[in-house]
């Protein structure tokens, strides 16, 4: 068990090396072999491989789907139609708070968590400028939109780490909305908490807005785009969520279905449709890719001596309770991934059977492994991380702090918070 550990361990620092999963998986697995004594060719043929292209069989098309619709949404100009009309209603006074929640509209609605900030950003910058804030904020304040409550507590998301919880748990995503909703207000309030904490910061240190030439390039190129109206803009998004949650349509017809949506009300914004649809489809390649790594790793760490004793130490009642067990589990395997959608993986195909036949109910495991993924998943070396701040042109030591704050602690904080209510019988 020891080694395992030590192999979860090597596996995180690599990753924060900047040294990509698709690399670093295969090798620690390697390493986690030779120490447990297992053979190196027989362990990646049965171990890793399996589970690697289990994942793709089960998640290609939800990927693939996924990102031509977030991509649909962004080249049609829709989700800058929606971001820059609640923006200007909203007014710049209130920049903190609207970019925040504009970024977690447009993640609930299906717009992917890794192309969320191309569309957010340049929105973000024209506020923050009439504003006079800082810039080094807003990577914290689009993480804390796209990365927690949005896709990971509210009912019905249409994001990844939720749909892979039904896929292994037989539940659907409107399991317990209620304990979803009241999870979302409790980390939305800490997080706007934070945010007032942070707009105070900036008045009382005279923290001003810093315009460089891509800033002033982002904000000219914003006002020359021909935006769709705003209400057709939301269409697809409802098209989405009501046949996926209502109708009950597989993800993937969902996606489809709202891109449909999206180039029949702006035709005209996209010259090269085939070229956008394209780009859409190959932009999920590496979103799964790297997950299929994270799980073939999983697959690996599965046929150890040591994973039987960890499963053992999780899901033994005497130690701990069945929901702690998956909550800690489900999250150390996702800060160990780098990934929300591995970590949430890798632990509900291993524990899920265990704590199933203990009598677990479902609803509230499917709960607590959504929240718990998105918990230390958001370590600085997750790929989305790593790609929201160098797109925010924000290093690691200006720009991580807020998102750790709220994207890791509170998430956690907010996951203590969960598993309390349902011990105490607060399930509907």
């Amino acid at each position: 068990m020891i080694w395992l550990l030590i192999s979860i361990i090597l596996l995180i620092v690599l990753i924060f090396l900047r040294l990509d999963i698709l690399l670093v998986a295969p090798i620690v697995s390697v390493f986690l072999c030779i120490v447990s004594g297992l053979s190196v060719p027989d362990t990646l043929a049965n171990g890793f491989m399996p589970a690697f292209a289990a994942f793709a069989q089960n998640n290609f098309l939800i990927f693939m789907t996924s990102a031509m619709f977030a991509r649909a949404m962004q080249d049609t100009g829709m989700a800058a139609s929606i971001a820059h009309g609640i923006s200007s209603k909203i007014g710049y006074k209130y920049a903190i708070p609207a970019i925040f929640f504009i970024t977690g509209l447009l993640t609930y609605g299906g717009v992917s968590l890794f192309v969320v900030v191309f569309v957010v950003y340049p929105i973000a910058l024209q506020m923050f400028k009439e504003a006079n804030l800082s810039r080094v904020i807003i990577p914290g304040l689009i993480a804390a939109g796209a990365f927690t409550w949005a896709p990971f507590c509210l009912p019905g998301s249409p994001q990844a780490g939720p749909i892979v919880a039904t896929q292994n748990l037989g539940t659907d995503l409107m399991v317990l909305p209620g304990v979803g909703i009241i999870c979302a207000i409790f980390l939305i309030i800490m997080q706007l908490f934070y945010m007032r904490h942070l707009r105070i910061t900036c008045e009382k240190k005279n923290l001003t807005f810093e315009g460089d030439e891509k800033t002033d390039e982002l904000i000219a190129h914003l006002a020359t785009l021909k935006l769709p109206n705003f209400w057709l803009s939301l269409v697809p998004m409802v098209v989405v969520l009501v046949t996926l949650n209502a109708i009950k349509l597989p993800v993937y017809y969902c996606m489809i279905l709202g891109v449909i949506c999206c180039l029949a009300f702006a035709w005209k914004n996209v010259p090269n449709k085939l070229k956008m649809l394209n780009a859409g489809a190959q932009s999920a390649i590496f979103a799964l890719i790297n997950t299929c790594a994270a799980n073939g790793f999983g697959g690996v760490a599965k046929l150890t001596p040591g994973f039987t004793q960890l499963v053992d130490v999780f899901t033994n009642p005497n130690l701990m309770s069945p929901l702690v067990g998956l909550g800690i589990a489900t999250t150390l395997i996702a800060g160990a991934c780098g990934s929300g959608t591995g970590g949430i993986t890798v632990a509900l195909t291993t524990m899920a059977p265990v704590y199933l036949n203990m009598g677990v109910n479902a609803g509230m495991m499917h709960k607590v492994a959504t929240l718990a993924c998105c918990g230390l998943d958001s370590l600085p070396h997750n790929g989305a991380v790593v790609t929201l701040l160098n797109y925010c042109g924000i290093s690691h030591k200006d720009g991580y702090l807020h998102i750790g704050v709220m994207t890791v602690l509170m998430p956690l904080i907010t996951l203590a918070f969960l598993i309390i209510i349902m011990s105490l019988g607060i399930v509907f």
